[in-house]
């Protein structure tokens, strides 16, 4: 028998940013132009050992829903809320809380646009190592 292997291409755009302070980032305007985000936007983390997942809520709401049942439909908007939540602030600046992934002023940071179907994904990974004894906390994600 045959196996077809399928490959998902993913288009990806990097960024390398300097922390401004502990938890801050300021958004290039190049991202920030190509996303149309605003003050406020909202973006869901997911915590992995080596990187954080931003997804925006907006990308979120833009799949097929009504498609699923009504309760479907709402224990995975409650999985999406239950992830912690940041807002852009103004200024184009985001602010991650420490608990969930730290940095530092000055620490370099890799932040990653990546195109999956209707979502733009965002990931985040640290270019230098955290400190002896310091490991990132992961967050585990709420089971659908």
């Amino acid at each position: 028998m045959l196996r077809t292997l399928r490959f998902v291409q993913v288009l990806a755009t990097d960024f390398v940013l300097v922390a401004e302070g502990r938890g801050l980032l300021r958004l290039p305007e190049e991202l920030v132009a190509e996303l149309a985000l605003q003050d406020g936007e909202l973006l869901a983390a997911e915590v992995g050992a080596v990187s954080v997942q931003l997804t925006l809520f907006r990308d979120f709401l833009k799949d097929n829903w009504i498609a699923l049942a009504p309760a479907i439909r709402w224990r995975f908007l409650e999985a999406f809320l239950r992830r912690p939540l940041f807002a852009v602030r103004t200024g184009q600046v985001l602010a991650i809380d420490p608990e969930i992934f730290a940095f530092e002023a000055g620490d370099q940071l890799l932040l990653q646009l990546a195109d999956r179907g209707l979502s733009r994904v965002l990931y985040l990974y640290r270019l230098d190592l955290p400190p002896t004894g310091s490991p990132q906390k992961p967050v585990s994600s709420p089971s659908l």
